[in-house]
């Protein structure tokens, strides 16, 4: 259900809001229960990667999906009843639209059912890295500490560019794939095999070992999990079972890209050392 695009009367004035929707998720087994309310607002940041200007509803519409909200009048007040209705349309079918061709709720509903999570909880990446790790250690009979709130951020940081300032010719740009992920399982990257005599080291000189670590299986399972959704995308032909495979590979994809940036020197994650 749609909790945005009716048209409420407040004062006897019709008032219509104009914002990206939040949407309400019934329980189907009871009716008078609500399962989840999602901002698709956030969602829909998470999946195309950038900034817009504004959120409001028609520069969103114009924007990503190129429905433009047309006013014949100088004012919304100033449309009569049948005129605010087919205006008030737009404003449910921009939201149909965004999700036709970004699926974001669709990925994070596939999100939840791939991490056994609640689908609120998906909309924050290091939110979700915490139900991960929680549940793969319990496996394990692992319980992590509290977070330390009063740490210190970590003096990790990303490594700065070779290059200068300047103008270059015959430049090369090269997309590893998975790379942060890949990274992680080449070094056996964990706080489990942190060990300052480790034969594998990292480019910051940080040593590990090649003992196994319950994150980096984890990491492994996720990255598998993506590969076998990635083989079946290859051989499926119905067009609605590809868009939800190819949603839900996605999804795995950024979760393990997530799951293995940054974590250890992410000041609120569990494992932050």
């Amino acid at each position: 259900m749609l909790d945005h695009g009716y048209i409420t009367e407040e004062n006897d004035k019709l008032r219509i809001t104009d914002k990206i929707p939040r949407f309400i998720i019934e329980d189907d087994l009871d009716p008078y229960k609500i399962a989840a309310i999602i901002d698709m607002k956030d969602m829909t940041k998470k999946m195309i990667g950038k900034e817009l200007k504004s959120w409001s509803l028609e520069n969103a519409g114009r924007e990503l999906v190129g429905i433009i909200k047309h006013l014949h009048t100088r004012h919304v007040r100033d449309l009569s009843y049948d005129d605010l209705v087919a205006y008030n349309v737009i404003d449910v079918i921009i939201p149909e639209e965004i999700e036709d061709l970004y699926a974001p709720i669709l990925y994070h509903i596939n999100l939840a059912w791939l991490l056994q999570c609640r689908i609120e909880d998906t909309e924050i990446h290091s939110v979700v890295n915490d139900i991960v790790m929680l549940n793969e250690y319990r496996k394990h009979n692992i319980v992590l500490p509290s977070k330390n709130l009063t740490k210190q951020k970590s003096g990790y940081k990303a490594a700065e560019p070779y290059g200068k300032k300047g103008v270059y010719s015959g430049i090369v740009a090269i997309d590893l794939k998975a790379a942060y992920p890949s990274v992680v399982l080449a070094l056996n990257a964990s706080i489990e095999t942190r060990d300052n005599n480790g034969e594998l080291i990292a480019a910051n000189g940080v040593r590990f070992n090649k003992n196994k670590s319950i994150f980096v299986e984890a990491l492994k399972r996720i990255m598998k999990a993506r590969e076998d959704i990635k083989a079946k995308l290859k051989t499926e032909t119905d067009p609605e079972k590809r868009k939800r495979l190819d949603v839900m590979q996605r999804a795995l994809k950024t979760q393990a890209a997530a799951f293995s940036h940054g974590i250890f020197g992410y000041q609120y994650s569990w494992l932050f050392y």
